[in-house]
């Protein structure tokens, strides 16, 4: 039991993280209602210090939950309250500052990062530093879409390095793979609810036509009865409305409950009930399925792959209803994917397509078009190529083959971290979501804990333990 000591501490802690809390509400309504996008800023960073005193499991989770939520919130508050789009921009953005403020301090206070003199260090200080001077150097004209889409590369970073400095236990990653089974399991709920009973009469409420317009400077005829087009896929002449869930966007849904199905998968020894694993997991698969989203089908099959391969290594079968499920759910809703992909039905399927042969052409401008340049083609590594040239492609290339070579070393965790990493770059080919916090951030949270299975780190954060240990 802990002391009453520790629990006063708790408890003191705690009411100081809900008045400061109280406060970043007011500021952030101030910031609505008066149109100030700078002050907008302000409650995600006093939250962002705040959150950081807090339990690292409870910062992680709360962290992940505002980025699974966000792109629903936003609108609702956008109607609620007004103000003008590039103030909203602003806030949709705060999840990777928030995240970066995190990741500096627990930098700060755990270990020091010139001690890992690892190539996966030496990568992300090589991609990083080059980005920068890309973007001082070869900006498109509009500074705040440079500002914008400059994430576009610290993204996959920020969010695996922060999962790299969480102190990795088998305890923890427990907790983190349960919390993340728990979340996309309640967005699964909510998506079959949403897409299934509740047509558009949700998302009306939540006025989100309105928001993709005047937000997101999407034209009129993007909607499609009040909601987005991409709400709904035209298969063959037959209208589908897509699993949408809590991320309030079908791409975004489609990727974050696949990472969510890996880590459901890989956190079946951490249930006590095989039955109550099996139905989480099942849900999660149905969702994904109904977001009629390939690169998400993509993701599961990979996963699927390195589960079984787990599996067989440690000597344990694989539930027989689990793979008729994933067998038959994925044949029932993929049908219509590959036919009208094969066919050329799909608008996407062109759109891909337009994107591949625009490669020649891009060969010309080796350098790209600038930061923050529009009309890019589809898929990560071509949208990093249009903006940031050819050179930090190669860079970021460099870095994800540092990043799996690294895990390929762990003697554990080595199939979930390589399942993930894995499904994100093949997807990246078609779909650029694996450089978006919404859709990929949960995965490289839980790479980056992966890699921080390596010896030398863990003897690090293990003598930071002990150093503190005698200071308190």
């Amino acid at each position: 039991m802990k002391s009453t000591s520790s629990l006063l501490t708790s408890s003191v802690r705690n009411t100081r993280f809900l008045f400061v809390a109280a406060i970043a509400c007011v500021l952030f309504v101030a910031a609505a209602v008066y149109n100030a996008h700078y002050l907008s800023v302000l409650p995600f960073v006093l939250l962002a210090f705040v959150i950081i005193y807090l339990d690292s499991y409870i910062s992680l989770v709360l962290l992940l939950s505002w980025i699974a939520v966000q792109n629903t919130l936003i609108p609702a508050m956008y109607s609620a309250f007004g103000g003008g789009s590039t103030m909203w921009l602003v806030i949709l953005s705060m999840s990777e500052l928030t995240a970066i403020i995190l990741l500096a301090v627990r930098l700060l206070r755990t270990i020091n990062v010139f001690d890992l003199r690892s190539a996966i260090l030496i990568s992300t200080f090589v991609l990083v530093v080059a980005t920068l001077v890309v973007f001082t150097l070869h900006r498109g004209s509009s500074l705040f879409s440079a500002v914008y889409n400059l994430r576009t590369v610290f993204i996959p970073m920020v969010f695996l390095f922060l999962g790299y400095l969480y102190f990795f236990s088998r305890d923890e990653m427990r907790r983190v793979l349960v919390s993340v089974s728990v979340l996309s399991t309640i967005g699964a709920v909510f998506g079959l609810i949403d897409a299934l009973f509740l047509g558009r009469h949700f998302w009306a409420i939540m006025h989100m036509g309105n928001y993709w317009i005047n937000v997101k400077h999407l034209p009129k005829g993007y909607l499609y009865r009040g909601l987005p087009g991409n709400f709904y896929e035209n298969y063959g002449g037959q209208l589908l409305r897509r699993v949408v869930s809590i991320y309030g966007d079908p791409l975004a849904a489609g990727y974050s409950m696949a990472i969510g199905f890996g880590a459901a998968l890989f956190a079946r020894d951490f249930y006590r009930s095989k039955a109550l694993w099996l139905g989480s997991v099942l849900i999660i698969l149905l969702a994904v399925a109904l977001t009629y989203t390939r690169a998400a089908y993509i993701m599961v099959f990979v996963e699927f792959l390195f589960y079984y391969f787990y599996r067989r290594k440690i000597g344990k079968p694989i539930s027989k209803w689990l793979f008729i499920a994933l067998i038959g759910i994925l044949f029932v809703a993929a049908t219509k994917v590959i036919i009208s992909t094969i066919t050329l039905q799909n608008g996407s399927t062109l759109i891909h397509l337009h994107a591949f042969l625009q490669i020649p052409a891009m060969f010309g401008i080796p350098f790209g078009h600038g930061v923050g340049a529009s009309g890019g083609p589809e898929g990560a590594y071509l949208e990093i190529w249009w903006q940031f040239g050819l050179p930090i492609l190669a860079a970021f290339v460099w870095w994800l083959i540092e990043v799996f070579l690294t895990i390929d070393r762990i003697p554990y965790n080595f199939y979930m971290g390589a399942a993930i990493v894995v499904s994100l770059v093949i997807t990246g080919v078609i779909s650029q979501e694996m450089l978006t916090d919404t859709a990929a951030s949960i995965g490289w949270i839980l790479i980056g804990m992966t890699l921080s299975g390596t010896d030398k780190l863990r003897k690090l954060k293990r003598g930071y333990k002990e150093q503190e240990g005698v200071a308190r």
